[in-house]
């Protein structure tokens, strides 16, 4: 992929320069020669915040593709999304999967944090709503500060995005903050992996059997050491107690 089509990618919203380098992974210079060359072409727009400028994708940007398939280790199903509207694109891939698909994830303390922090109260909401609806059945490894800081993030909306996950089947345990505490969380649905990146802004789809076994086991090896957590009942409490 060419420097210019990476960079338009990471365009999702207005960024100042050592955004774009950091979220692109190119050198600064690199970034600021192919900004001149975007700009020339009018795809590409510039305005002051502060004395600093910020660059934004104009309208003459055409139908700029969010996602980069590229081999990895030479394994087939590999795809690269950039952005936060792909990482959108890649949540709206997990919903479509069938009813009643079982959905395994690790997702640390950084990571949920940093994804609420950049989500729309809305979007979670519906989210967390089209789970409920599809009657996912949730195998997790969350922090030990979950709900508690659930209610904190949403305030009042948070009863409502906390009812989707009440009410099914679960299977789930929590482990300390510091444990496996980074920046990025994993799901597994139907054969087929997604790790997302909310600090880099970029998400990855694994389609690859040999992978998704792979992805399990150290899913499993990990859920090992956690306690056993009953999120439904536990949330259903604090819903009561609002």
């Amino acid at each position: 992929m060419h420097n210019e089509e990476i960079i338009l990618q990471v365009l999702s919203r207005p960024l100042l320069l050592a955004e774009i380098a950091r979220l692109s992974g190119l050198p600064r210079s690199t970034v600021e020669y192919n900004l001149r060359k975007l700009i020339q072409k009018k795809m590409v727009g510039k305005k002051k915040s502060g004395k600093r400028n910020l660059y934004f994708k104009t309208g003459r940007t055409v139908a700029c593709m969010h996602k980069l398939t590229t081999p990895l280790l030479e394994l087939p199903g590999i795809t690269i999304y950039r952005g936060l509207d792909a990482i959108e694109h890649v949540w709206k891939e997990i919903l479509s999967k069938p009813r009643e698909s079982r959905l395994i994830g690790i997702q640390p303390r950084k990571s949920f944090s940093e994804a609420i922090r950049k989500s729309k109260t809305s979007d979670v909401q519906s989210i967390s709503q089209e789970i409920g609806n599809r009657r996912f059945i949730i195998d997790a490894i969350v922090h030990e500060d979950l709900a508690y800081s659930l209610f904190r993030r949403f305030d009042t909306e948070a009863v409502t995005v906390a009812r989707a996950f009440t009410g099914r089947l679960e299977d789930m345990v929590k482990v300390p903050n510091d444990f496996l505490d980074e920046k990025a969380e994993f799901f597994l649905i139907d054969n087929e992996i997604f790790i997302i990146d909310w600090y880099k802004e970029f998400a990855v789809k694994i389609s690859n059997k040999h992978m998704f076994d792979l992805f399990s086991s150290v899913f499993y090896a990990v859920k090992a050491y956690g306690k056993r957590y009953e999120q439904g009942k536990y949330i259903e409490e604090l819903i009561k107690s609002q």
